[in-house]
């Protein structure tokens, strides 16, 4: 199991602000919050008709907030556009894909 029962131990319950909770425990565990709510649904924890509520936006990047800017360097480095090489970061998804046509 990649995410023991044992695991969430340390974090105590939920509380009133269910969202808060999960994607504060799931940044801890460093997975996702919408992985967490499930396996939480899979234990017993958190109830099915409570968590099909809980919208998956609420859980992007675990509750925080990223700027424009740092998603959009991640992204880059993450694709080898990090301004490291020949073209000074800027190429194609095609072209790093090699899927160009040309």
């Amino acid at each position: 199991v990649l995410m023991p029962a044992s695991a969430l131990e340390p974090f105590g319950a939920a509380g009133d602000d269910i969202v808060k909770w999960l994607n504060a425990t799931a940044d801890a565990l460093e997975v996702t919050a919408t992985a967490l709510k499930w396996r939480m649904v899979a234990l017993g924890r958190l109830d099915h008709a409570q968590a099909k509520t809980i919208p998956d936006a609420a859980f992007r990047n675990n509750g925080v907030w990223i700027s424009p800017e740092t998603q959009g360097t991640s992204w880059n480095k993450l694709l080898g556009l990090d301004g490291g090489h020949q073209g000074g970061g800027e190429a194609s998804l095609e072209v790093h894909a090699g899927i160009s046509g040309g």
